[in-house]
């Protein structure tokens, strides 16, 4: 009875092992992982029964140096791994849970430049199988060979180019500039001396978005997706932009009647008009100027920190987002009413 037992037994493994030998995998793996990070490939319907050896190969074949081109391939262990694991995959423009196997990869070694801010390579994931006969040293592999290839990001030659390049494109602006005769700051004032918050401001986003997402693009194949969350904000900056340039005009048009009846200097200008308002030719404190500094200021932070921290463009709150265009608002409602004083 013992001897069928083990005849059943065995071929029943047997049948086990090749259906899972046999059967259709698939690598998926996230585009634009940093190499200094824990990098995590799943492989959906991929269980360890009778799994000996787990390796990941990288293969660049489009590596280029300085002194030519050579193929390089790498090879890691997976230093943890979870099966069972559910994740959603996008197929087909939806979203479908899968369940599978997690594995955890330390690929620090890999050899990226310092200057590069990502290298394109080619995954394959090789499993190989114990051998269904015991105390037999035979084993079977089997590869498992990502779709597309990925680019796998440098995090510090991402920051770095993405840095260079901005600082280029700010030198190409102020060397325009400066043919037409006039000054760079002038970009940030109202009538070419009056520090203007909402010009500030949208100068201020307009630099680190663009710096965040130029990185970004550069560690994927894909076109960064923009939060909608960003969106909003650079578009309350140019609405308070454009709204408090008007203010400014009706502004100017009030100093310029004063100066001529009561001799009033209307020369105020440098930085500390970011933080006050003009009443009568003189500067004052102005907390919504203040908390509407305060808060773009901080929001710039989180915002590049974010987003060099996870690695994507971070989707900003949109309770953040309302607390901007509060104070926003508030800063223009009280600019509104400082004109309405003044004229009467």
């Amino acid at each position: 009875m013992k001897k069928y037992l083990l005849i059943i037994w065995f071929l029943f493994s047997i049948n086990i092992i090749s259906e899972s030998q046999n059967a259709e995998y698939s690598l998926i793996i996230n585009d634009g992982q940093f190499y200094s990070a824990p990098f995590t490939v799943f492989v959906p319907d991929l269980l360890l029964n009778n799994v000996d050896k787990i390796e990941l190969l990288l293969i660049n074949s489009v590596k280029n140096d300085l002194f030519g081109s050579s193929d390089s391939t790498f090879c890691f262990k997976p230093k943890y791994s979870a099966e069972n694991q559910i994740r959603n995959i996008r197929i087909e423009e939806k979203d479908i849970a899968k369940t599978g196997t997690l594995f955890i990869f330390s690929i620090k070694k890999l050899e990226i430049p310092f200057y590069k801010a990502a290298c394109r390579f080619v995954p394959i994931l090789r499993v190989t199988y114990n051998s269904a006969i015991k105390d037999s040293n035979s084993s079977t592999s089997k590869l498992i060979i990502a779709d597309n290839s990925i680019y796998i990001a440098n995090q510090i030659g991402a920051l770095l180019t993405s840095f260079m390049l901005c600082i280029l494109l700010v030198a190409i602006i102020y060397i325009l500039i400066k043919l037409s005769g006039k000054s760079f700051f002038q970009l940030f004032t109202v009538f070419g001396c009056k520090s203007s918050l909402s010009l500030t401001q949208l100068g201020l986003w307009t630099i680190s978005a663009g710096y965040i997402i130029l990185a970004y693009g550069l560690t994927r194949q894909e076109i960064p997706e923009i939060p909608i969350t960003l969106i909003s904000l650079i578009g309350l900056s140019i609405f308070t932009s454009a709204f408090g340039y008007t203010q400014s005009q009706q502004k100017a048009e009030i100093t310029k009647r004063d100066v001529m009846s009561n001799n009033i200097d209307a020369n105020v200008s440098d930085i500390k008009s970011l933080v006050s308002i003009e009443i009568n030719g003189k500067l004052f404190p102005s907390i919504a100027k203040a908390q509407y500094l305060f808060w773009t200021l901080l929001t710039i932070i989180l915002f590049v920190y974010k987003s060099l921290v996870e690695g994507v463009v971070w989707n900003i709150p949109e309770e953040l987002v309302f607390l901007m265009g509060l104070s926003q608002g508030s800063f223009l409602y009280r600019n509104h009413q400082e004109l309405k004083k003044e004229n009467k």
